[in-house]
């Protein structure tokens, strides 16, 4: 309860998750969420899922976000970054930082999940709406439309864990710059905007525009 009371604080959509058992596809949210993508729930909901004393939700340990939804000002999105299967992912990854942003990595929000990739959290900036999409390269988008799991969950392979350093109450997330977001666009488009299986990553919302630097 505490954990989904701090998400909601910063703005992140967040909502009761799946654990593994329940479900062959556990990566999901515990309860209806296509109506809850453009505007953040409403205090009364929120209290029948987290109140301390009687929240449906309040022991579940699992929760995600529902990323792309506008709140307190801000568009949250994920980069996921499936290292533990390919190298691929980390190597469009740091061919980007090697090109963009001299070889340094981007302090923002950052979490290890379940099974050892990597998710940054970035804020979009006013002109772009963050896409939803899945490569085969192990690079994932969570935009509008996307639910990503969130700490402390608990998956087959472990728990997701925010980085030393790179939590939401070390720093604010970073806005994405315009290089970042130029890349993700590109690179679903390279793959056709492939939509994940599940509800992980089900592309919807308005397309995206991208002005030239």
């Amino acid at each position: 309860q505490q954990w989904a009371d701090m998400y909601r604080s910063k703005g992140f959509q967040v909502v009761p998750a799946l654990a593994p058992g329940e479900s062959d596809q556990w990566k999901r949210p515990a309860v209806p969420w296509r109506i809850h993508e453009n505007d953040l729930i409403d205090d009364q909901l929120f209290s029948q899922w987290y109140d301390a004393t009687s929240g449906q939700y309040r022991l579940r340990i699992n929760m995600g976000m529902i990323t792309g939804v506008k709140a307190h000002g801000k568009r949250y999105w994920v980069l996921d970054l499936d290292t533990s299967k390919t190298d691929a992912a980390d190597q469009w990854w740091q061919g980007l930082l090697a090109l963009h942003n001299n070889g340094m990595a981007i302090e923002t929000w950052t979490q290890r999940t379940q099974s050892g990739g990597l998710q940054l959290v970035f804020a979009a900036p006013d002109w772009w709406t963050p896409p939803t999409g899945k490569t085969p390269i192990g690079v994932d988008i969570r935009g509008f439309g996307g639910f990503a799991m969130l700490p402390p969950s608990q998956g087959v392979l472990g728990v997701y864990q925010w980085c030393d350093g790179l939590a939401p109450w070390d720093m604010d997330a970073e806005e994405a710059p315009m290089w970042l977001c130029n890349a993700v666009d590109a690179l679903l488009a390279q793959h056709g905007r492939t939509a994940a299986s599940g509800a992980d990553t089900q592309p919807q919302g308005p397309v995206t525009t991208t002005p030239t630097p």
